[in-house]
């Protein structure tokens, strides 16, 4: 399994913004082969996303689909600064 942990520092519109975005993001992303689960929550006021894949072939295939791309654009349009990912190997 590969782990991505993903913080996002949003303006105040991007964080309005952010559940209805997300859900969008959960429904397509759970389309994708080898997908396996993702959540959000807030450390610091800043949403954070964990998206779980089986390997990092199947992650990358979803990071390379035209839906992630208009997905990441329509939520860097309210970026702060730049993301900070976090990708680790798990167990299962």
């Amino acid at each position: 399994m590969i782990k991505l942990t993903i913080k996002y520092f949003l303006t105040p519109e991007g964080f309005d913004c952010f559940p209805m975005w997300f859900d969008e993001v959960k429904k397509a992303v759970s389309l994708q082969p080898g997908f396996v689960t993702i959540q959000h929550y807030q450390e610091q006021g800043n949403p954070v996303v964990v998206l779980i894949f089986e390997n990092s072939d199947k992650l990358n295939q979803w990071a390379e689909t035209n839906v992630h791309d208009a997905l990441y654009e329509r939520i860097a349009d309210h970026f702060l600064k730049p993301l900070e990912v976090v990708k680790e190997e798990t167990i299962n």
